[in-house]
């Protein structure tokens, strides 16, 4: 390897390794969660209009009603309504699954420096296991959480971002995405308020241990970067230089 090759691989190694320090995995886990938000209040402003259309019908003030027919009031009211759009709130769920993730990742390298490597993720944390990677964390998770982290690793996995799950199990039942008839029926009862209420709770305690690793940040950098890294207030800079050994 010539000199110049050296250089430039050790530099992308610096990089690398500056890229995979705690306060980026909580920058990445805060914007996934942000965007997350901004999709539940789109999804919702057309749950919204879709329930208030179906109230205009008279169908919530009958003593039954078959969900067959909600499902044929929604395909009607989309069909005849074109600026409204049909909330399958996925990609909600994706967002914020990832979010959480970043956030555990985050807070385990905060916990051990030699999570950092220089070109790859740790098999530690290379995992989409929700509920492992807190496990490893001081977050305490009630049943209720641990069922919603649980439920978010599948989706992350597979019917998140692919039509399918990525694996299933016996008596599993639940291996895609929703078809429109459960979708209408989530429509109407509104889970996804309650799911969000959960996942708001999970994200603020991973929010309190980002504020307790981000208090002592600096040491843990130097830790890290040695005599690389320089400290400008609340910024820093990390010259590309030997990384120190952890």
């Amino acid at each position: 390897m010539s000199e110049i090759d050296n250089v430039i691989l050790e530099t992308n190694k610096s990089f690398y390794k500056y890229n995979m320090t705690p306060d980026k995995w909580f920058y990445k886990s805060k914007q996934l969660v942000n965007d997350s938000n901004i999709l539940y209040d789109f999804y919702e402003k057309h749950r919204l209009n879709i329930m208030n259309k179906l109230e205009v019908t008279g169908v919530f003030n009958r003593e039954f009603v078959d969900y067959r027919e909600f499902d044929n009031l929604i395909g009607s009211i989309l069909l005849e309504n074109s600026e409204i759009s049909f909330p399958n709130y996925r990609s909600f769920y994706l967002l914020y699954g990832f979010g959480i993730e970043n956030g555990l990742k985050g807070i385990l390298i905060a916990q051990n420096s030699n999570l950092i490597d220089e070109s790859k993720l740790h098999n530690k944390i290379k995992t989409h296991n929700l509920n492992k990677l807190a496990e490893s964390t001081s977050i305490k998770l009630t049943k209720e959480e641990k069922i919603c982290l649980k439920n978010l690793s599948d989706l992350i996995r597979g019917y998140g971002r692919y039509p399918v799950k990525s694996s299933f199990e016996v008596n599993d039942f639940d291996l895609g995405d929703d078809c429109f008839d459960e979708v209408c029926i989530k429509i109407i009862h509104n889970t996804y308020e309650e799911d969000k209420n959960i996942m708001d709770g999970i994200y603020k305690k991973i929010e309190i241990c980002m504020e307790n690793a981000a208090r002592d940040f600096e040491r843990y950098m130097k830790s890290v970067f040695g005599d690389n890294i320089t400290f400008f207030g609340d910024d820093y800079l990390v010259s590309c230089g030997e990384i120190k050994s952890n």
